[in-house]
């Protein structure tokens, strides 16, 4: 189901639950020069997981506030409506709204657990997920196909339970219940298959002309109240207002690829690349390679395949059979021929199917690429022609950037970036300081793609002549949408109010890249002294925690390194709890933990698992530990 994920802890969030608990500082006394910590809540750790299913889930709704405005419920509202009246997607705004709000009202989320809004909220999830008013639904579309050759098929044919007892069935034969119930199945159509008009349903999908359907699709477009030309010369005369285009862009947003949206839909080919145009391209963000794609006319297409345990972004087939694959290896840095060739033998070994590997820079720049890749269908040989053609430098590239940063000073003034598509952040922890050795890593390469792709490279002093970093490793990551959208909505916000900057030569520092959806480029930079930190979200801690990697030096530099344990060694970690001074002791198995960490330990007789903050961390033998190891409990987990 849909939501299993999310409604598995209507069981736990029951009354009595406690979702966490307040944490007050009384070791500071709040003056300039002793700031005390603002109270915050630890979660329980069920808690931090109902949150990570929640955003990994991916059904967390962007404009949240807007679908709430429009269903006519304002803030705090929820809590005095039949939530069992409202649809999936209203629902699903104010669970988003519950956890945001959380980040900008300390104690919301816990709040709204203990008094069972949110098991609410969930109870109502799990009637949308276990409610399929129709589960045989099936449809045969007959687009290509001539009209004299289509089969004709009536509402019981898809699968649906009512329908007419024949064909020349007269709509004022119908009760008004049996209405009713044929109303809800062409409705149900009309959501699933998004016809411009009747017509659509006829010719598409191969309904019967039946006069009697007439009539009940007429019932059900009113009760969807979906607007319609009305202009008699008009060449859409009857025909939906924008439900369709509003629909394809859905599919689009929900990950649907254009082949995927013609497939499922009414929807032709030109129907789509209507709007598949400028406008559509700047609000949703399409792929330029699933456009080209799509315009293949021999060709089907998948994206996200995984073949021999390799990704590939697209895989394309004719007749049955997979023709070309295509590599987009990294976003937002082009590559030189040596990465190319290095990139073409890491993704080449698939038998005889050929590999085309795209630069991310001449997927941006390049006009001719749907020249490129019909070339590369029709001709398997061309594939490697295109591999070895070398593209802008890396390092040239990376010069060409920071040649272009400017530092903002104090009477910058806020600028508007708008939704950001990718970020491209570079930190450098190089300062004046002891001379680095040749394997010490100088620098990192972050990139981040609204659609959830991350990458990463590091690079090393080295031993080059040239004095030019070499480069250590480079890894990809696959975060969910909702994250990436989550980290760049924030670095943008945080960019778009006032930035002064903060420069030492002590320290190393950052440049960052934000590219919005209009392409425009924002630069901005900083050293790595301190975090950004954007309405109590620190931005590099952030970055770590949703890419999970504890290793980024972000905006600050302030990285986690492996604590060494030799054989015989133990890492013991001195904790506290809320409210009281007392420390206790636990062997730690994690080798990242550092002091002031939050962990979930386990208490008393009967292992209760609480909250507390590590005070020290030090490493023992079993014969100088502090307590006997046989008998010390263990950290359960770090909390990030």
């Amino acid at each position: 189901m849909k939501y299993d994920r999310l409604t598995q802890y209507i069981e736990i969030f029951q009354p009595g639950y406690s979702a966490g608990t307040w944490f007050f500082d009384k070791e500071h006394s709040g003056t300039v020069d002793d700031p005390i910590q603002m109270p915050f809540v630890m979660f329980d750790q069920n808690v931090m997981k109902f949150m990570d299913e929640f955003y990994e889930s991916g059904i967390a709704v962007k404009n949240y506030k807007e679908i709430m405005e429009t269903a006519g419920i304002e803030d705090e509202q929820f809590d005095f409506v039949n939530l069992h009246i409202l649809n999936e997607e209203v629902v699903c705004a104010i669970l988003t709204y519950i956890i945001r709000a959380d980040r900008f009202c300390e104690g919301y989320l816990k709040s709204k657990i203990e008094q069972g809004t949110v098991t609410r909220v969930l109870n109502r999830l799990k009637d949308i997920d276990e409610y399929n008013p129709y589960p045989n639904f099936h449809v045969d579309f007959v687009k290509g196909q001539r009209i004299a050759e289509v089969q004709t098929v009536m509402l019981k044919d898809m699968g649906f339970p009512y329908d007419l007892e024949s064909k020349d069935t007269e709509y004022k034969s119908l009760d008004s219940k049996m209405v009713a119930r044929l109303e809800d199945e062409f409705m149900y159509l009309i959501e699933e298959l998004l016809p411009r008009n009747l017509q659509d349903l006829f010719y598409i999908v191969g309904l019967e002309p039946c006069q009697a359907y007439w009539k009940i699709y007429e019932g059900a477009v009113r009760r969807l109240q979906i607007p319609r030309c009305e202009n008699h010369n008009n060449k859409d005369y009857g025909k939906f207002i924008g439900y369709v285009e509003d629909g394809i862009k859905d599919l689009y947003r929900k990950g649907y690829t254009f082949t995927e949206i013609y497939e499922s839909t009414c929807a032709t080919k030109g129907m789509i690349s209507e709007i598949d145009g400028e406008r559509f391209n700047q609000e949703i963000n399409t792929s330029e390679i699933d456009r080209i794609l799509f315009r293949q006319s021999d060709c089907r297409y998948t994206c996200g395949v995984i073949i021999d345990h390799v990704f590939y972004d697209y895989a394309v087939e004719r007749d049955g059979k997979t023709v070309l694959l295509i590599k987009v290896p990294i976003v937002g840095e082009p590559m030189s021929l040596e990465r190319k060739r290095e990139s073409y033998a890491d993704y080449a070994g698939i038998g005889m199917i050929p590999v085309l590997v795209i630069d991310s820079y001449e997927l941006q720049f390049n006009d001719s690429l749907g020249k490129e890749i019909t070339m590369a269908l029709r001709d398997p040989s061309y594939v490697s022609v295109h591999n070895e053609r070398e593209s802008m430098e890396l390092d040239d590239f990376d010069e060409e950037i920071l040649d272009g940063c400017y530092l903002p000073r104090e009477d910058y003034e806020p600028v508007h970036i708008g939704r950001v598509k990718r970020i491209k952040l570079v930190s450098n922890c190089l300062c004046y300081g002891p001379a680095p050795m040749p394997e010490d890593e100088a620098e990192q390469h972050l990139t981040i793609c609204s659609d959830g792709r991350v990458f990463f490279s590091s690079y090393i002093v080295g031993n080059r002549e040239d004095f030019k970093y070499e480069k250590a490793r480079m890894e990809r990551h696959d975060i969910t949408d909702t994250k990436a959208n989550y980290i760049l909505a924030t670095i943008g916000s945080f960019f778009e109010e006032k930035y002064i900057e903060n420069f030492a030569t002590d320290c190393g520092n950052w440049n960052i890249e934000i590219i919005n959806e209009q392409d425009r480029k924002f630069h901005f930079g900083g050293s790595l002294c301190t975090d950004l930190v954007y309405r109590q979200e620190a931005l590099s801690l952030l970055l770590r925690e949703f890419i999970e990697m504890p290793e980024l030096l972000g905006f600050d530099g302030d990285i986690r390194n492996e604590i060494h344990v030799d054989e015989g060694e133990y890492i013991f970690v001195e904790v506290s709890f809320e409210s009281s001074e007392k420390t206790y002791c636990y062997i730690c198995d994690d080798k990242l933990i550092q002091e002031y960490d939050e962990v979930l330990v386990p208490v008393g007789q009967d292992n209760i698992e609480k909250i507390a903050i590590v005070e020290s961390v030090d490493v023992y033998t079993e014969d100088d530990a502090p307590y006997p190891v046989e008998k010390c409990k263990h950290v359960i987990k770090r909390l990030v």
